[in-house]
């Protein structure tokens, strides 16, 4: 099973969230177009099924990483 992260990372960029970039942090100004607020509400929706996914992918990575002794 491997996540597919590109749907994840679209709904945040499209929300006004870009991945954070090294350095201070910028003061983010969140635009108030319909479509901005369109995408925010979609990143909503999907929040807590992405979490949970992301979750899912570490226990499993985790679990492949371990070895029997």
């Amino acid at each position: 099973m491997t996540l597919d992260l590109d749907p994840i990372k679209s709904r945040l960029v499209q929300a006004g969230y870009p991945r954070p970039e090294p350095g201070p942090a910028a003061e983010r100004v969140r635009a108030s177009s319909r479509e901005a607020q369109a995408a925010r509400a979609e990143l909503r929706e999907h929040i807590i099924e992405d979490v949970w996914a992301l979750l899912d992918e570490v226990e499993a990575l985790r679990a492949r990483s371990v070895t029997p002794g």
